[in-house]
């Protein structure tokens, strides 16, 4: 699980011929401790992604929170070219805790009032284009209706890991749907949620 740390010193602008920051290929026992490594720049640049990793993100990773998804396609294929065998997702300690596995939530809002209802999801349908179009690391983001209930929505939400969730928090579609929803709200409820099992993306 553990692989050997790679820390370039700075991100190419172009992908060039920059080495991958490869070492020599880590020991049998490297692999049994925690992932500690920063994404080389050409195998990222590759991909099309600008990647800053650095030592706090490799700290992030220590602890349990995990890349987003494709970020952890770029970690293999590095391993892969270092070792120069195929590298699983599961070797790179990155993989699923299994089916469904990620970060998820679910919110409860309570509307003021039906108008208040239709303007909070007019509010809710602009975030969610920008999330679709924006978030490769949120799974699911759904919003539904209670029968019953005309004034409630639910939302569940299923981000690849934590770190997709912190991005999530941090797009500016995101943080205008947050500024605003509350002159709609009565209420609102956040409860986060662990997997147990199921059948997921």
């Amino acid at each position: 699980m553990v692989l050997r740390e790679i820390m370039p010193e700075a991100r190419p602008r172009s992908c060039g011929n920059g080495g991958t920051g490869a070492q020599s290929a880590p020991s049998p026992a490297v692999w049994n401790g925690a992932v500690r490594l920063a994404v080389p720049g050409r195998v990222g640049c590759e991909a099309g992604l600008r990647l800053t990793y650095d030592k706090s993100s490799i700290s992030y990773w220590l602890s349990g929170t995990t890349p987003r998804a494709e970020v952890q396609e770029v970690v293999r294929e590095t391993l892969s070219r270092r070792l120069r065998r195929p590298v699983t997702p599961e070797e790179t300690g990155f993989g699923s805790d299994g089916p469904g596995a990620g970060f998820a939530l679910v919110v409860r809002f309570v509307a003021r009032n039906a108008a208040a209802a239709r303007a909070f999801d007019q509010l809710a349908a602009a975030a969610i284009e920008g999330i679709r179009a924006e978030e490769p690391g949120t799974l699911l983001y759904i919003n539904h209706t209670v029968p019953d209930e005309p004034n409630v929505r639910l939302f569940y939400e299923l981000y690849a890991d934590r770190s997709a969730f912190e991005e999530h928090e941090r797009q500016p579609h995101v943080r205008r749907f947050l500024a605003e929803r509350r002159q709609y709200l009565e209420s609102f409820e956040v409860t986060f949620l662990d997997t147990m099992s199921g059948k997921g993306p």
